[in-house]
């Protein structure tokens, strides 16, 4: 895992100011502490230039000029292509590792965040082909293969990336991401050329490439309403666009730019030919144990985050199945009964004896991490559990954990969420099979039956009103808007196939990715996701939805999978505890610290009046909003208006530990 950056000029009149590359680079110099590389290189005559940094070790500075002495300053000021790369070294921590990495004959520049999982086995398929290879590592496979197999090169490829390759012959620049987003690539798009990085911030860092740092509506009000984000490739900052997830963009020396989705997720579901449950069972299980094989490949320590849900604990027994004794993992516990999954987590760890580490979140951490947190997600987000985890996340990086293991993606994969149950529900009514529906409803309780069927009519009535927490036509919730513009919102689909898809996609997983990399590269801590691997993502959307959600069970056929490798207890619990954070209760005891802050309020989509004066109403009407748009108005102090992210009574407060009285 690192960060890139870089620009490719096309405006003849134009050149890139001075120090442009190193000001983007240093403002993602969290991402790689371990290397820092630029390369600068003029097209038309196709001479380069490589340059080491401050952060670069001995052997590398002793091979190449370092980026802040004066040789070659006159060379990087007519460079019309730029690279720069941090460097967070996991697979072969060597400096045969460094990057921009260029093969011997110069052909190919490549930089690129992430890894390649398959690595071992490309590099044995590409050596019976007649190549050589002078590294160890993932990097240099990654040139060899697109030396071999040109772009196509991207499709045999097991991991997560984001990737800039220079191709000097062609004189084209080729931007790319792994299959499902895991890597961000965000890039600005002028005549004067493309600036692309792995954070916004580094865009931001770039003199002149935002002219004015004004907010996106459509990000705005699709995150306001209906807690959406990442949509269409939008991102809060208008100018600023985030590449599509398995696109391949090619720019030309002339500037003219093409794209092509070299893959996409399974759009259609089809029943198995008659194929046992055992058998789609045994498949799921070696698909999940060879991804999780692949993604414990590191030469630094790796751990597994183990929270006691399914998908956790499935990855947890499939680790300590291929590594044995010696797997740490870590458990975070909450003092609410309601929230805390340790339970079930104490059971995976007694089963396999793994070593594990277990937090408890402190009450302050979310006020005590709130303004480095806002900096480091860039944007809004949609909920205060993301601060402890990033704190927990800060607290391995510290005991020396530079890789864990996630199980998100399991519950889009395999239909984990309630919202997917209520669809199904629909779809069975509008089907004509009520009594389907009603066994649905019925089979889905999580005490009583009674209970059960209550709670998930009342969240099929949330469901349609097409919000969480409030009806849409309520003129109390419309109140706490200013701008609101309806036909700015991306309609999300209501029937459980399309939902699945639409989440896997583009409404649901590009966020929490998103999220999940901003939150664990300030530690920096490098994420993987094995239900992410696109074979078992194949396998998971192809099945019928009947094998995903049967006799009540969300991921059924998952918990069918893994009931003689995980505890009775962790496999068929039915309560899935979901946002593992009190809410209500966080934000009754904070209002004598949100009402500064929206008292101050200051931008063109919350109606200030209304939330200075319907603060406490709102909290226990809909207190994901309130949540939404603190999120929000933080974010727009600080990235919009120029402002510190608190204002300066509640930084006062955070300083000095007063408590702040209504």
């Amino acid at each position: 895992m690192c960060g890139i950056a870089g620009y490719f000029i096309t405006g003849s009149s134009f050149q890139a100011p001075e120090g442009l590359l190193i000001a983007m680079s240093d403002a993602i110099r969290h991402r790689g502490p371990d290397d820092e590389g630029y390369l600068f290189v003029r097209r038309r005559t196709s001479q380069c230039m490589q340059f080491s940094g401050d952060s670069s070790p001995d052997e590398v500075r002793a091979a190449m000029d370092s980026i802040d002495e004066a040789a070659g300053r006159e060379f990087i000021g007519s460079a019309d292509l730029g690279l720069a790369h941090r460097r967070f070294s996991i697979i072969a921590p060597t400096p045969d590792g460094h990057q921009p990495f260029l093969d011997a004959a110069h052909r190919v520049a490549l930089i690129f965040n992430g890894e390649i999982y398959n690595y071992v086995e490309l590099r044995d398929e590409l050596r019976a082909l007649g190549r050589v290879f002078l590294t160890s590592g993932d990097t240099e496979v990654f040139v060899q293969a697109y030396l071999e197999w040109g772009e196509r090169c991207f499709e045999r490829f097991n991991g997560m990336w984001a990737a800039a390759l220079y191709d000097f012959e062609r004189r084209r620049l080729l931007l790319c991401r792994d299959r499902t987003g895991e890597r961000p690539l965000y890039w600005v798009r002028r005549p004067e050329g493309i600036w692309f990085a792995s954070e916004i911030r580094a865009l931001l860092a770039a003199p002149g490439v935002i002219e004015a740092r004004e907010s996106d509506d459509f990000a705005a009000l699709n995150f306001l309403h209906q807690a959406a984000a990442d949509l269409d490739r939008r991102t809060f900052f208008r100018g600023v666009e985030s590449l599509p997830a398995a696109a391949v963009v090619s720019i030309d020396d002339d500037g003219r730019i093409a794209q092509r989705i070299y893959w996409r997720a399974p759009a259609e579901r089809k029943e198995p030919e008659l194929r046992p449950i055992g058998d789609l069972c045994e498949q799921l299980r070696e698909l999940l144990r060879d991804s999780v094989r692949l993604r414990l490949r590191a030469d630094v320590p790796v751990n597994v985050a183990l929270s006691g849900g399914m998908d956790s604990s499935s990855v947890t027994a499939m680790a300590a199945g291929i590594k044995g004794a010696g797997l740490n993992t870590y458990t975070v516990r909450f003092r609410e009964r309601e929230w805390n999954e340790w339970p079930y987590a104490a059971m995976v760890v007694e089963r396999y004896g793994v070593d594990n580490f277990a937090v408890d979140p402190q009450d302050g951490w979310v006020w005590d991490y709130m303004e480095s947190f806002v900096e480091v997600m860039e944007e809004p987000f949609h909920a205060p559990d993301l601060l402890p985890d990033h704190a927990v996340r800060r607290m391995l990086a510290a005991q020396g954990i530079r890789v864990s293991l996630s199980g998100i993606g399991g519950d889009e994969i395999f239909a984990g969420y309630e919202h997917y149950r209520q669809f199904r529900i629909l779809d069975l009514k509008r089907e004509g099979r009520r009594g389907a529906a009603l066994r649905q409803l019925v089979f889905a309780s999580h005490h009583t039956p009674f209970e059960g069927a209550a709670r998930l009519v009342r969240g099929k009535l949330r469901t349609l009103a097409g919000r969480d927490g409030a009806e849409a036509n309520s003129e109390f919730w419309h109140g706490a808007f200013a701008f609101s513009d309806r036909s700015l919102l991306r309609e999300l689909p209501t029937g459980c196939e399309e939902r699945l898809y639409a989440d896997v996609d583009w409404a649901l997983l590009p966020y929490w990715l998103r999220a999940g990399d901003k939150s664990s590269m300030a530690a920096p801590i490098e994420v993987r996701f094995p239900f992410l691997d696109h074979r078992l993502i194949e396998f998971g959307m192809r099945l019928p939805v009947g094998l995903l959600i049967r006799g009540g069970w969300m991921k059924w056929i998952l918990r069918k999978a893994m009931e003689d490798l995980l505890p009775r207890e962790v496999t068929w619990r039915r309560r899935k505890m979901g946002f593992p954070f009190p809410i209500r209760e966080w934000l009754r005891g904070a209002t004598g610290r949100l009402r500064p802050i929206f008292a101050g309020m200051d931008n063109a989509y919350l109606a200030r009046g209304f939330w200075r004066e319907h603060l406490d109403e709102m909290i226990e009407f809909d207190p994901w909003l309130v949540w939404r748009a603190l999120s929000f108005e933080l974010w727009h102090r600080r990235f919009v208006r120029g402002l510190p992210v608190l204002p300066e009574s509640v930084a006062e407060w955070k300083r000095d530990g007063r408590e702040i009285t209504e």
